[in-house]
């Protein structure tokens, strides 16, 4: 689920029309901005927790970590060259502060469960 997520989020960053007109008009001006930015957050924030379910030892976790941060920054650079679309750093920030929600509540998932104590 964690590779078909981030190739599907991937291949939806460097379109050039990623939303299609028909939901783009339907869409309110004003959301259109809060809507694309939110989904920069909690697409990251997903792929984050996708790739803590996957059977992985936990520094691999931390390798695919860093993989997302530098997607992030990679598909922004991408976009740059995307006839219609603009490169932000706005963006890669919000791309991290979602990677980010992600760690949180993977720790707080981590913290929370109960644990098993050998005697």
């Amino acid at each position: 689920m964690f590779f078909f997520v981030l190739g599907f989020w991937t291949w939806e960053l460097l379109a050039e029309n990623p939303v299609p007109e028909s939901i783009s008009k339907a869409i309110p001006g004003e959301w259109k901005f809060y809507l694309a930015k939110g989904l920069h957050v909690s697409v990251y924030a997903l792929l984050t927790l996708l790739a803590a379910w996957l059977p992985i030892p936990r520094v691999t976790f931390g390798l695919i970590v860093v993989g997302l941060l530098a997607h992030g920054i990679a598909t922004e650079v991408g976009q740059s060259y995307t006839a219609k679309r603009t490169g932000k750093v706005e963006d890669v920030v919000l791309d991290w502060v979602g990677i980010l929600a992600g760690l949180i509540v993977v720790e707080g998932w981590n913290y929370l469960k109960p644990r098993r104590y050998m005697h």
